[in-house]
């Protein structure tokens, strides 16, 4: 209770609500039409874009596809032991630390929108917790200041290795050109002038026409 009424929350909480009404106006400006799309946005998380498709269980999406392929076992696996370890040894710090990725993260996997995404605020922590386990582990098998830092680096390195990977072959993909654009220069050299072409499925994976074409909304 004495946090809750400790004068720096309320100064927390007072700068927070000023930071934004400054970076988003609208919320009082046009508060009619931001409590629509706020509504809106809360139907799409709650029903999917894809209702009548069967979704996996958010929670277990998320810990085996979205962190598993976006941090890499190594890592995921020591930021929750991390986590862990923290617990034990102050739950305290601990609460102060993991609150709010554990809650976040038990929000984000009840959705029926399963971003990878969704996840991101969830990654320092884990990294938080993976360099917790890292440590003690060194600490267990070094003995002496030099042979410890030794065995933190090389255990630091095997742990980030699939992830530092994963981001190599990302790059490697991202600096080619996109199929978007790939798909539109070919249109363009090799449609007639006044031919038709018509792009089905989402707008996301359209091609990416010049000015020399004419963009039509497809009429049922």
């Amino acid at each position: 209770m004495a946090a809750l009424i400790d004068s720096r929350a309320l100064v927390m909480g007072v700068v927070f609500g000023l930071a934004v009404l400054v970076g988003v106006p609208f919320v009082l400006a046009d508060h009619h039409r931001f409590w629509i799309a706020a509504q809106d946005m809360v139907g799409l998380l709650k029903i999917g874009q894809t209702p009548r498709i069967p979704l996996p269980n958010g929670w277990w999406y998320h810990l085996t596809v979205s962190l598993w392929y976006g941090l890499g076992g190594p890592l995921l696996a020591c930021g929750l032991v991390g986590m862990v370890i923290v617990g034990l040894r102050d739950w305290r710090k601990a609460l102060l630390l993991f609150s709010f990725p554990i809650a976040y993260y038990a929000v984000a996997g009840s959705m029926r929108q399963l971003f990878v995404r969704y996840v991101l605020l969830v990654v320092p922590f884990l990294c938080l917790g993976a360099a917790v386990t890292v440590v003690a582990i060194a600490d267990r098998l070094g003995h002496g200041r030099a042979w410890r830092s030794a065995m933190t680096g090389i255990l630091a390195l095997a742990v980030i290795g699939p992830s530092v990977a994963r981001v190599v072959a990302f790059d490697r993909i991202a600096a080619q050109t996109d199929n978007r654009v790939v798909a539109a220069e070919w249109i363009g050299q090799h449609a007639v002038p006044g031919a038709s072409v018509l792009v089905s499925g989402s707008p996301y994976g359209a091609p990416q026409f010049d000015s020399r074409f004419t963009v039509w909304s497809w009429d049922r």
